[in-house]
């Protein structure tokens, strides 16, 4: 089970659905359309849109206000990131590639990677965490800097203007 607290409200996924806790604690289940193991999720800025990934290959959005699932499709390699953007975009990292789609699962733009990824944390729009190769990359599109973190696994990843702080 994956667990997030966000705007007072809990998610938790589990096979087949997304649990929401509302502040009150009553419980609501949405029904996912792919069936298997849900292992990421990102939720869109405005508390109003999720995405899900379901057996690391497969993208479900789910309306979170009307409590349904309203695109599903097949990204084809492993997720290993996943972020929902403000502008409504969902940036994936994948074992080969960095592919942005929208909420049908339309393609926007996409880019390969000289070696194949194993982890990767999405920070925000312009930042991500990334390890190849067994050693981590901080890359971020408006501040050039590029940081390698020799430290084999990292549970978890935030960002901000000045900071980069992990869970080791």
């Amino acid at each position: 089970i994956k667990y997030s607290k966000r705007s007072e409200t809990c998610y938790c996924l589990s096979d087949g659905e997304v649990s929401v806790v509302s502040p009150s604690g009553s419980i609501s289940s949405i029904k996912l359309k792919s069936k298997g193991s849900a292992s990421l999720f990102s939720i869109r800025g405005d508390d109003k849109l999720m995405v899900v990934c379901v057996d690391s290959t497969h993208l479900e959005v789910v309306d979170l206000e009307k409590r349904k699932s309203i695109s599903a499709f097949k990204v084809g390699d492993n997720v290993h990131g996943l972020l929902y953007s403000s502008t409504g975009h969902i940036h994936v990292v994948t074992s080969t590639q960095y592919i942005r789609f929208d909420t049908v699962g339309q393609i926007v733009d996409q880019s390969g990677f000289s070696s194949t990824v194993d982890h990767a944390f999405l920070l925000s729009e312009e930042s991500a965490l990334v390890r190849k190769n067994g050693v981590y990359s901080f890359f971020n599109a408006s501040v050039p800097v590029d940081i390698s973190l020799d430290v084999g696994s990292i549970d978890c990843a935030a960002v901000s203007d000045t900071f980069l702080v992990t869970g080791l």
